[in-house]
């Protein structure tokens, strides 16, 4: 079996239309094992009013008190159940990556729950946009 993928998805007061597509592009991920969590960050409207038509097991949504982005992302790899982490937002998508650092045993850019943090050039991470996710849970990146 592969390495299970837990991608987190902090959100505060999203756009419905937005936060539904950047969670079907999520689910949508193909060559892995993953889970999806949406962190809704207090927001006045809860997130699973706008997510309440997904009817996929890999998807949790968690609702805390608003504390920032930072504090949902927290929760959220305290919950999490995967042997690495990848911060994704909202209201965007990277369709059909999540495998490809793993399958190639490149390094990645996600965060290992042992707190180490791999990095790559930007021109190969899997949506070529460096994630500095270490910083928020107090880590620092790796050289």
């Amino acid at each position: 079996m592969a390495d299970l993928v837990s991608l987190i998805m902090p959100v505060w007061r999203p756009r419905p239309d937005w936060v539904r597509q950047a969670v079907e592009a999520a689910l949508a991920e193909r060559g892995c094992e993953i889970e999806l969590l949406v962190i809704d960050d207090g927001s006045p409207e809860p997130a699973s009013e706008a997510l309440s038509s997904f009817e996929d097991p890999r998807l949790r949504i968690l609702r805390i008190e608003h504390g920032g982005v930072a504090n949902a992302r927290n929760v959220a790899t305290e919950a999490a159940r995967g042997s690495f982490l990848r911060f994704i937002d909202g209201d965007s998508s990277c369709p059909d990556r999540c495998a490809m650092p793993l399958e190639s045993g490149t390094p990645i850019w996600w965060l290992h729950p042992t707190g180490t943090t791999p990095s790559v050039p930007s021109s190969k991470h899997p949506c070529a946009e460096p994630m500095t996710s270490s910083i928020a849970t107090g880590g620092t990146p790796a050289a």
